[in-house]
């Protein structure tokens, strides 16, 4: 039937989707060359694999621990004076700093010394009571217990806001000698290809890496086995928005496609986003888990299907017409029963240059034509 036919000798586009660092239920689609789609994913998987290897060598280097090691003791020297100030003034008080365990964590607390031993509020309560220690001389340590907890309240906030600037002092020195290496990777990318949204696309992958450096670190060392691998398989899953699926790969084609779908089911059609369950039960899934359909792969060209066989098959016949009269696909999971709706992606939607062949017998066409408008519109 369709022997003859001039299929020209360009081939169509490739079509891959790549994680949105915006929106992660929303990936985003890129239209390459025909032959790149696989090149950008080889591309991109290198890139990976070079920043992760330069990035461990610049954390493992003399210099950048000499540099760690500089801010950390600057912050560890200024607290331990602070701290060793208020101990002295806590003994000229006539405190004591002990620790005490409350359920599975301990907390210093403050407790007098009488007669050279460090003695419990409650218990100089008690003594009070039986007239075996003066209620001026309770009061009064209970005045200074109180000014000298307020001091130890606002010393151990000034602490945790020492250690929240320490850590982004940590993390801005890493990523100012990590920018260098991870720009030059990214650049190479950069100039290799061109697609609609990738120059967009590999900015956001530039600050996410900086934003997320501690997924290119080893497992730390000193961590127990079930640790290290808990950190690799963390590590191995934030570097998977970083990956690249290939939906439709057009490099061995030659002009126009011409696809035979037999079995024009909702998924063989239009694709599908598959989904895995967790260990815990839950379904999970991602931009690498987006399947296409003989729609993305006939876009170019031709798309052939028995009409009867795409008939019977629930949703399908409505979903053609719409892609049709859109030009456009969009990718979803075909649940009737709407089983895994929350954890659905929706993938930005591809515009396709199909011609559809259906084929069928004189009695379907005429039932089509006289009982569907849309029909007659779309199958002039």
């Amino acid at each position: 039937m369709l022997d003859g036919l001039d299929l020209g000798d360009s081939a169509p586009s490739d079509l891959v989707y790549v994680h949105n660092f915006q929106d992660s239920d929303q990936p985003r689609r890129l239209i390459l060359d025909a032959g790149q789609g696989r090149q950008f994913r080889d591309a991109m998987d290198e890139l990976l694999e070079s920043i992760s290897r330069d990035l461990h060598g610049m954390f493992d280097s003399e210099e950048y621990r000499r540099q760690r090691t500089v801010l950390i003791e600057a912050t560890t020297s200024e607290q331990k004076t602070r701290l060793k100030e208020y101990e002295k003034k806590v003994q000229e008080q006539g405190f004591a700093l002990v620790q005490v365990q409350m359920g599975p964590l301990t907390r210093p607390t403050l407790v007098p010394v009488v007669a050279g031993n460090p003695v419990d509020m409650d218990q100089l309560e008690g003594l009070v009571e039986q007239d075996q220690f003066k209620q001026s001389d309770y009061e009064k340590l209970q005045t200074l217990r109180t000014e000298l907890a307020g001091e130890m309240e606002a010393l151990g906030k000034s602490f945790r806001n020492a250690d929240r600037e320490l850590r982004k002092t940590l993390s801005l020195l890493d990523r100012d000698l990590a920018r260098p290496l991870v720009e030059e990777a990214v650049a190479d990318v950069r100039g290799s290809f061109e697609a609609e949204g990738l120059p967009a696309y590999l900015d956001q992958v530039l600050e996410d890496i900086l934003e997320h450096l501690g997924s290119f670190r080893d497992p730390q060392e000193g961590a127990s086995p079930e640790e290290a691998a808990g950190a690799a398989g963390e590590s191995a899953q934030n570097r998977d928005r970083y990956r690249v699926n290939v939906l439709v790969d057009n490099a061995k084609t030659e002009g126009r496609p011409i696809i035979w779908e037999t079995a024009p089911s909702y998924r063989n059609l239009f694709g599908t986003i598959e989904k895995v369950r967790t260990p815990t039960g839950d379904f999970v899934t991602d931009h690498m888990r987006i399947r296409s359909g003989s729609l993305l792969r006939a876009s170019g060209g031709i798309l052939v299907l028995d009409a009867m066989d795409m008939l019977v098959e629930a949703g399908v016949w409505a979903a053609l017409k719409r892609t049709l009269r859109n030009r456009s696909v969009e990718i979803q999971s075909f649940d009737p029963l709407q089983l895994f709706a929350s954890v659905s992606l929706k993938p930005q939607a591809v515009p396709i240059d199909v011609k559809v062949i259906m084929l069928g017998t004189r009695h379907i066409y005429r039932l089509l034509y006289n009982l569907d408008e849309d029909f007659k519109k779309i199958f002039k």
